[in-house]
């Protein structure tokens, strides 16, 4: 998807995005709301080390070592005993140990005590009553140290203060935190709507949604009881014509093969190969239609029952048996048949392929259909012989549609040559037109 395609998602979804934004910012300062208030407070320590027999560099980096292992010993039950003592609380170590830390900034003789409680007077006490239990425990442990070796000797340079704000929770922190994560989100949310929503309605649409271009348009027929197009309705294929033969390198592919995109595109499929026959049987090609996987409803003159493809596959009728000539159009056709159910997959795999390139042989094009998964002839049986394949789609449709058949197509090694919009209004066939027609065209639009 390019950034435009974004952008329009984002535009059509923005109350979605802010709703979703919105809620998480609510949520969040409803944490805030339930969250207890809690205080940090700090006191550091200086550690100080001093040797008549040293020089200040010496006594300086004899400090640095010492101080890095003191921080720990915050945790220790020598430090917090008698903090727990002089409060007089009943506390274990491990609860009074969570409220408490220490740390030595890199490259310094200071130790950071802090201590977190409900009210800032409480953690300013204990972060000072721990400053003073491990001042205390550190003077202790190197006491003991030999003459040779330099004093240490901590103090508490700065007292820990009441502090003037809870440190947790951050109400300004929590809205943000909650903005991003409701924006994100809603973003997300909105792609995911936006893109299984996508619908098929302009060249534009078809060119992001599968990188092809937009053959042409066929506007729906009004008689919807026949699927023969009247000769005045002929005037789309040839932008269609047009089109094919420079996608196809100027010649219309022997053989081309249809493949439509959703389900409401059966009818129109059916439409649009009679008609496109019709027009280049006008134009002096000698053309066939081949029916051989009709799933639209049949008309009232129950074609089923007249001989066709799969009687062809079963041995039961010749090619000659089941071609026909329609009568007052320039086309012949080869219909479904009445024994698709008796085939099995396997023999339409066998013999299909070879029967339908034969039968292209006799004509200049020969137009057919398939799906992934139609009887008794599938997009994975017609693909290898096919010379071209074309996608049709009708106005509306989803882009997920389109785009699942053009992948399944591109995985059987196709690239289809272009998509058609059917049942789609039409337009003048553009500025080399102007609105006139020649020759064959004159006859037809006549």
């Amino acid at each position: 998807m390019e950034l435009s395609e974004y952008l329009r998602i984002f535009r059509r979804r923005w109350l979605l995005i802010a709703s979703v934004t919105l809620l998480a910012i609510a949520a969040a300062l409803t944490v805030t709301g339930l969250t207890p208030a809690s205080y940090e407070a700090r006191a550091v320590l200086f550690i100080k080390a001093f040797s008549p027999t040293s020089s200040s560099y010496e006594n300086s980096q004899f400090s640095l070592q010492r101080v890095r292992s003191y921080p720990d010993l915050v945790y220790s039950p020598q430090v917090l005993n008698p903090v727990l003592e002089r409060l007089g609380s009943s506390a274990s170590l491990a609860s009074l140990s969570n409220r408490v830390s220490a740390s030595n900034p890199e490259d310094t003789v200071y130790v950071n005590v802090l201590a977190t409680a409900g009210t800032a007077d409480q953690a300013a006490v204990l972060a000072n009553l721990v400053a003073e239990s491990l001042r205390d425990e550190i003077s202790a442990l190197e006491s003991g140290v030999a003459a040779q070796s330099a004093a240490v000797q901590p103090s508490i340079t700065v007292p820990a203060v009441p502090p003037t704000s809870p440190s947790t929770p951050d109400p300004l922190l929590n809205v943000a935190v909650g903005a991003l994560l409701g924006l994100t989100v809603g973003l997300m949310a909105a792609l995911a709507f936006g893109r299984s929503n996508i619908r098929i309605y302009t060249a534009a649409d078809i060119r992001q949604t599968t990188g092809l271009e937009l053959i042409g348009r066929i506007p729906p027929i009004r008689n919807q009881s026949s699927r023969w197009p009247a000769p005045s309705a002929m005037l789309p294929y040839r932008e269609v014509n047009t089109n094919l033969l420079v996608s196809a390198g100027g010649q219309i592919p022997r053989l081309l093969l249809l493949a439509s995109a959703g389900d409401d595109a059966d009818f129109d499929r059916g439409v649009f190969r009679r008609g496109f026959a019709a027009f280049l049987g006008y134009s002096g090609s000698r053309t066939c239609v081949l029916e051989a996987t009709q799933s639209y409803p049949l008309p009232a003159d129950q074609e089923a029952r007249t001989p066709g493809f799969s009687d062809i596959l079963t041995g039961s009728v010749t090619v000659a048996d089941a071609l026909r000539v329609i009568e007052h159009e320039p086309v012949h056709l080869v219909q479904e048949g009445t024994a698709s159910r008796s085939i099995t997959r396997s023999d339409a795999a066998r013999k299909g392929a070879t029967i339908v390139k034969e039968l292209a042989e006799n004509f200049d094009v020969l137009i057919t259909q398939a799906s992934y998964d139609s009887h008794p002839l599938s997009t994975a049986v017609m693909t290898p012989i096919a010379d071209g394949v074309l996608v049709l789609v009708r106005p509306g449709e989803r882009a997920a549609a389109l785009h699942t058949v053009v992948r399944e197509l591109t995985a059987l090694g196709v690239k289809p040559l272009g998509v058609v919009l059917t049942g789609a209004r039409s337009r003048p066939f553009g500025p080399a037109h102007n609105g006139k027609a020649s020759g064959v065209h004159r006859q037809i639009l006549s």
